[in-house]
């Protein structure tokens, strides 16, 4: 059941109990689907008898365990929670048989006009503890956000907003979202997005040669962009900052990588990592993105789309390199970013349940 599940994955957490002798662990996902419900699943290893409790929050924080929205038997391994509210965002707490307790929400955010916004919460690291969620959002652009979306952010109770785009990318603050702290840490990319969407039209690049474009992109990153995330990751270290949302164009490329930053600094697998990476594919809603391609021939949109797709080559060329000069994520983290090994213990603090 679980092998299709992890294509529309929006979040998983294990629990084990070392009271008995026996290791129980409970993975779970909570997706939405097309009118909205939520659609909680999970499976239990090994199989559990009893009952689940369901209870619903508006925060990640606080539940209120006196009255359960739902009590479903765990081998049903599946709830749904039926809402029309599409504005203030759910997580939820399964209780099993009173003794595992487990919290989770969707991955995806939803919005009218924001691309690809998700929840970085529900990943386990290396020592099986889990991300908080509700903490750090990561998004594209939100200059064109509807007011709904506007509401959508203060029940959120976004605290802080990072920019990663470079001043001829973004509006005014005030503009975009004037009473939220919004932080401008610009990240140069390299590239000229004009003179690429002309060599496109010329046929000068092909989707062929978007791999080495990117991976170029990519490298970029490393070698030219070292301060820039590594003054970022240090925002993350103020509790009162939380919570965060970082964005740039799309959500895809330098939020692409200073996720991979975060959640390597807090113990995640690299194979998690780059799953997280890969998602943008579901989540970038490329029939928005038609009019920058709408006058090209069927080359130059397909082109298009390799460039704004999310590619395991484009991420992985970056890790190998970093592997290669630094020997570890790990170690490029606290010989060139400064994010030392106490600094990574605080963000664990702070963002681990």
């Amino acid at each position: 059941m679980f092998g299709k599940i992890v294509t529309f994955f929006t979040g998983m957490s294990a629990l084990i109990s070392c009271a008995t002798s026996n290791v129980t662990e409970i993975k779970t996902v909570c997706q939405r689907d097309d009118i909205g419900n939520y659609i909680l699943k999970w499976e239990t290893f090994p199989p559990m008898e009893g009952s689940v409790r369901l209870y619903v929050s508006d925060v990640p924080d606080y539940f209120d365990q006196t009255s359960p929205v739902g009590i479903v038997d765990i081998r049903d391994e599946v709830s749904t929670y039926i809402t029309i509210d599409n504005i203030t965002r759910k997580y939820f707490l399964l209780s099993f048989n009173n003794q595992y307790e487990n919290i989770v929400g969707s991955r995806v955010v939803t919005t009218d006009n924001i691309q690809n916004f998700r929840d970085l919460g529900g990943y386990t690291n290396a020592d099986d503890r889990t991300l908080k969620w509700g903490h750090i959002f990561r998004s594209g652009e939100p200059d064109r956000m509807s007011v709904i979306d506007r509401i959508r952010l203060d029940n959120l109770a976004i605290n802080t907003m990072i920019d990663l785009r470079t001043p001829d990318e973004y509006l005014e603050p005030e503009d975009i979202y004037s009473h939220v702290r919004i932080i401008h840490i610009p990240v140069n990319t390299g590239s000229d997005d004009a003179e690429v969407m002309e060599r496109i039209r010329q046929g000068r690049m092909k989707k062929g040669d978007t791999v080495l474009y990117m991976q170029d992109l990519y490298l970029h990153f490393i070698d030219k962009n070292s301060e820039q995330f590594a003054q970022t990751l240090d925002l993350f270290l103020d509790k009162n900052n939380y919570p965060i949302l970082f964005y740039d164009t799309l959500g895809k490329d330098r939020t692409g990588f200073l996720a991979a930053l975060l959640l390597a600094a807090l113990g995640v697998p690299e194979e998690t990592i780059m799953k997280d990476y890969l998602y943008s594919n579901d989540y970038i809603n490329f029939a928005a993105l038609a009019p920058y391609a709408r006058k090209l021939d069927y080359d130059g949109q397909e082109t298009v789309t390799a460039l704004l797709s999310a590619n395991e080559k484009f991420l992985g060329v970056a890790l190998k390199r970093i592997k290669k000069e630094y020997g570890s994520l790990d170690k490029y983290l606290e010989q060139k970013l400064n994010f030392t090994t106490k600094k990574r213990e605080k963000l664990k603090e702070i963002m681990l349940y």
